[in-house]
């Protein structure tokens, strides 16, 4: 985990150590709420990376350099509630390596890797998202939220050839994120929720966007304290960054547990 990240993680913490402090001796009017979630993902990843003089390729990290597609992630999410207000905190992260003989050539980071080379490959994607959601319409029977928050992204894509030798291409950037989600109430402690977020624009060398959703099945225990849900989630970005461009999709199903306290 880079500084940067670290220190989004620290600030989060700090943020929601210090609404849980303001809300202390104010009965009923701040709570927390964590969650463990387990993400069963598919991976689909693409990146070109090019220098002055040489142009490089696009390449499939699962088709061409043979990383696994299907990746077992754990999301961990944090929030702090008071009134209509909650600043939430969410972290995942993938990091994958393979080996394959190349059966394409490619260029990648001012390097040419040939037919029939053999090469290692790694990525490592971390994204932390930080936001301010507040309630729009709440009711016994439904629920609409706002969300307006960053999302940090933290890539690094690396390659090594037993000719061509390794060349790596590491880069963090953030990007401004706003979103809805909703929630209807069924019997028995029964939910049904939906979230849509992102954002797509040019920010200094950054140019692209990124969107994740979600929809799932949530359930809550008789007082409410402990909740489980089932649930379906997709995120991509898609980027351009000084000479590199790429596309990150993560998506497939994942169960969470959560407490509330």
């Amino acid at each position: 985990m880079t500084n940067r990240i670290r220190g989004s993680f620290l600030a989060a913490a700090i943020s929601l150590g210090a609404a849980l402090s303001a809300g202390c001796g104010q009965a009923n009017l701040v709570t927390v709420e964590a969650e463990a979630r387990l993400w069963q993902a598919e991976l689909d990843t693409e990146f070109k990376s090019s220098t002055d003089l040489l142009a490089g390729d696009r390449i499939g990290f699962e088709s061409t350099l043979d990383l696994d597609d299907e990746e077992d992630l754990w999301i961990g999410r944090a929030g702090v509630t008071e009134a209509a207000d909650t600043l939430s905190v969410q972290y995942w992260a993938a990091d994958r390596d393979g080996e394959t003989t190349l059966d394409r050539p490619f260029n990648f980071e001012g390097r040419t890797y040939t037919v029939g080379e053999f090469v290692e490959s790694s990525t490592e994607i971390q994204m932390i998202r930080i936001a301010w959601e507040r309630d729009l319409a709440p009711s016994p029977t439904f629920r609409l939220r706002s969300l307006v928050g960053v999302t940090l992204v933290e890539a690094l894509f690396e390659v090594e050839g037993a000719a061509a030798g390794r060349a790596k291409w590491d880069e963090n950037f953030s990007v401004p994120v706003i979103g809805f989600s909703s929630e209807v109430m069924l019997p028995m402690g029964f939910t049904v929720y939906g979230e849509l977020a992102g954002l797509w624009g040019e920010i200094g060398d950054f140019d692209g966007g990124y969107y994740e959703t979600e929809m799932g099945l949530r359930w809550r225990s008789q007082r409410g304290k402990l909740f489980f849900s089932t649930f379906v989630r997709r995120f991509e970005v898609d980027f351009e960054h000084d000479d590199a461009e790429g596309r990150i999709e993560v998506e497939g199903p994942g169960f969470a547990a959560g407490i509330l306290f």
